[in-house]
């Protein structure tokens, strides 16, 4: 019996420690990544309703163990990046791949640079979906980080930097100079701008005080670079307002490619304005980005957009209340006609770059811009100054008093741009130990072309009708002075400007500690017209 307790204790032993060792465990591996390929360290990976959790290092990986036991859940956080819920059921030892995208609104590190270190500040990567602006543009916000930088539209693209003009701003998309339209009279009818936010990976952006390679405008320069994906992506965000679709891929080593379409309407918005009319603008383009891999060294880039913003209107009726207390008004227009606004612009670009040794870098780039304006309009408008029942205690208050005058005016244009510009640049760098040696040559074309046909003519009270001169006296009445109408503008010019330009620039920076450094730079720009002008610039900073 004895024997027996001993074996049956035993076996009993036996079973319970298979129970245990029975439970098996199976190991999690992951690495956590940005939606630009960089990995997310110190992310947090906790497994719900465990206390099981570990966080990523600094390659973004992370590893930990968990029973074999169904189905779980696994949250991924981490302070700068949206929350990440994925659901395993791991047979065996799993391995995982987590993207992680940015918050609309994102912390951001604050860095130290030493005096003279750069002049441009690199502001975080924006996501497209996150840019709650009524343009959908970037320049929107850059008013938003300070800077100096201000815009009077939001529907515009357009800012200026401590009150410059809005012409004195460079923009550059992978190292490319990029244009605005030309003969853009307000915000509404500028379309698209340029730069897709989809498609952008950093932005650089300086209020001034540049480095000499972005040339010599006074303000500002905004550099974009395009986004080079690392394995297929795709983003698609449609409105009211319009539609954004972005794809890209990394089909092996040797090539990838980013593509960006957007069309955007505006009409929504623009049924609150003032004048009130029938609004139908139409803005679209399409962007792409390739790359080839050519080895280790050599890496040639294609970049091609097109685009056609057009914007039309047929404006009816606009009513404008102004004045104060003591003198209310109201200015009432009726209007006939339209208005036509069409940009079309397209742009190609190819680039070289060579990394020669690890010391010594040259890149070579060849674009074209052209781009073709129309602006054409007819309107009649009919107006009158009214002013106000300013008491009170009337049952009137607020409505038409009595009458100021009325008028009329009729705007006419036919005004036409083309532009066609080509270049060709060497850029260069340097770099020996704690120095660094930068230099460009560009080699540009400039053709423009310019035709306007506009006038305007108001008749207030009927003051410009010229009075019927009398017949009586006249025996040929060929003889009988024509009748003139006096314009209040009119402007009729067809310019024609063909220029060629060089500009070049040499840059060196050397440091001494980490506390002293010396940046020389001076930049040359020479331009070749009928007239041939030299201009230097020479910049010293310790």
């Amino acid at each position: 019996m004895i024997l027996n307790k001993k074996y049956r204790s035993f076996i009993l032993m036996l079973i319970f420690s298979s129970l245990i060792f029975g439970q098996e465990n199976v190991i999690i591996k992951g690495s956590i990544k940005t939606s630009k390929g960089k990995p997310v360290n110190k992310a947090n990976v906790v497994v719900i309703d465990t206390k099981i959790g570990t966080t990523s290092n600094k390659k973004g990986e992370f590893q930990f163990k968990i029973e074999k036991n169904g189905f779980f859940y696994l949250e991924v956080s981490h302070v700068k990046y949206q929350k990440i819920y994925k659901k395993l059921n791991p047979e065996t030892d799993t391995v995982i791949f987590i993207r992680m995208e940015n918050k609309v609104l994102q912390t951001h590190d604050v860095e130290y640079k030493d005096p003279g270190s750069s002049t441009t500040e690199i502001l975080p990567t924006i996501n497209a979906a996150n840019i709650a602006l009524p343009s959908g543009n970037i320049e929107g916000l850059l008013s938003s980080v300070g800077f100096g930088v201000r815009q009077n539209n939001e529907l515009s693209s357009g800012f200026n930097v401590r009150g410059g003009n809005f012409d004195e701003n460079l923009i550059y998309v992978n190292g490319i100079e990029v244009y605005r339209p030309f003969l853009a009279r307000s915000g509404q009818q500028e379309g698209l701008s340029f730069i897709n936010p989809s498609m952008v990976e950093n932005i650089v952006f300086s209020a001034g005080g540049f480095d000499a390679k972005y040339g010599d405008k006074l303000s500002s320069v905004l550099d974009i670079s395009y986004r080079e994906p690392i394995d297929f992506e795709a983003n698609l965000s449609t409105s009211l307002l319009g539609t954004q679709l972005q794809f890209g891929d990394r089909p092996n080593s040797l090539i990838n490619y980013n593509f960006g379409f957007r069309y955007r309407t505006n009409a929504y918005l623009l049924g609150a304005l003032d004048t009130k009319g029938e609004y139908q603008p139409r803005f679209a383009d399409v962007q792409g980005l390739i790359n080839f891999n050519l080895n280790e060294k050599l890496k040639l880039t294609a970049f091609g957009t097109a685009a056609n913003n057009l914007f039309s209107v047929q404006p009816e009726n606009r009513q404008t209340n102004f004045g104060n207390i003591n003198e209310a008004l109201r200015f009432t227009v009726y209007y006939e006609g339209q208005e036509n606004t069409q940009y079309k612009t397209y742009m190609g670009a190819l680039s070289l770059q060579h990394q020669t040794t690890e010391k010594l870098s040259l890149n070579y780039f060849i674009s074209t811009f052209n781009t073709d304006e129309t602006e054409y309009f007819d309107l009649l408008g009919e107006y009158r100054l009214d002013e106000l029942e300013r008491d009170l205690s009337s049952d009137q208050y607020g409505d038409v008093a009595y009458n100021r005058g009325v008028g009329a005016f009729l705007n006419h244009a036919r005004n036409q741009l083309k532009a066609n510009v080509i270049n060709f640049y060497h850029k260069g760098d340097f770099i020996n130990k704690k120095q660094k040696t930068s230099w460009g040559l560009k080699l540009q074309g400039e053709k423009v072309t310019n035709d306007i046909k506009e006038w305007n003519y108001l008749d207030s009270a009927r003051f410009n009708t010229p009075k019927p001169i009398d017949s009586v006296g006249y025996q040929d009445p060929s003889s009988i002075p024509y009748q003139q109408l006096v314009l209040s503008n009119l402007i009729k010019a067809n310019n024609k400007i063909a220029s060629s330009r060089v500009t070049g620039f040499i840059q060196h920076r050397f440091k001494f500690n980490r506390s002293k450094e010396i940046n020389l730079q001076y930049n040359t720009d020479s331009n070749f017209n009928l007239d041939t002008t030299f201009n230097s610039q020479d910049y010293f900073t310790a």
